[in-house]
């Protein structure tokens, strides 16, 4: 359950992304998003929590299955997603959003790619 937890963390991040990126056009439009709902600054620390739930609990499931050598490959991707909690929590301006909705998407599937490997070598 704990892969399945990380994989669903890490979706809800880049759609959470998508609707902080598009937070100001939804409020103007009636959308009643979560970002919408909760604010700006809540749904800033809800993105940090989402994307660090995600990897303790991939961190946890490695050292509960005594993960070999290989299978910690996806520490890589980590470098992306502590990339996007920074980026995020900084960030005054939806347009510069925009990129970074495709590098938390990228690094999610590198991550998905590189676990997945980790557990068959």
């Amino acid at each position: 359950i704990l892969p399945a937890i990380t994989i669903g963390c890490f979706s809800a991040g880049v759609l959470n992304l998508n609707n902080l990126r598009d937070r100001v056009n939804d409020a103007a439009s009636g959308k009643n998003t979560l970002v919408v709902k909760i604010g700006l600054e809540n749904a800033k620390y809800y993105h940090a929590f989402l994307l660090t739930v995600g990897m303790l609990t991939a961190v946890i499931y490695s050292l509960q299955s005594r993960a070999g050598v290989y299978q910690w490959i996806y520490l890589i991707a980590f470098v992306g997603i502590v990339r996007s909690i920074i980026i995020v929590q900084k960030n005054e301006n939806p347009v510069a959003l925009y990129p970074e909705l495709k590098y938390l998407s990228l690094s999610t599937l590198l991550f998905t790619i590189l676990f997945g490997i980790g557990l068959n070598v």
